[in-house]
């Protein structure tokens, strides 16, 4: 979580906000990010923390929070919203996630740019 902060904020976004947050057992199992001034949604989630906690009696929670997550990101889609899904594990792969994310960079010219990737 703490290297999409420091990425979006040396990238010059300074409004993000924090839209839904998920942890067990005091670890980050998924996260979203909002920028309003992008219309975007960044989803981050650590594919480790996921698999361990599916094969565990925390199954039906998984679940749950993807359904969550789904209906979250169907009602932004709706609206006019991209979303951008990132499953990583370590920083380095989180910066190369978020180096692929066509709507995070500078747009050159006046037209706006809206696009919507799958998973890294």
């Amino acid at each position: 979580m703490q290297t999409i902060r420091q990425y979006l904020a040396g990238h010059g976004f300074n409004r993000v906000d924090i839209n839904y947050l998920w942890s067990m057992e005091n670890r980050t199992v998924c996260v979203s990010f909002i920028l309003p001034d992008k219309n975007l949604a960044i989803r981050y989630t650590d594919p480790n923390t996921i698999g361990s906690l599916a094969t565990t009696a925390r199954k039906n929670t998984c679940k749950q929070q993807e359904q969550v997550w789904e209906a979250f990101a169907k009602n932004f889609k709706a609206a006019g919203g991209a979303v951008y899904s990132i499953d990583a594990s370590t920083a380095d792969q989180i910066v190369a996630a978020l180096d692929g994310c066509r709507t995070l960079r500078p747009i050159n010219n006046t037209a706006t740019e809206t696009t919507q990737l799958g998973s890294v």
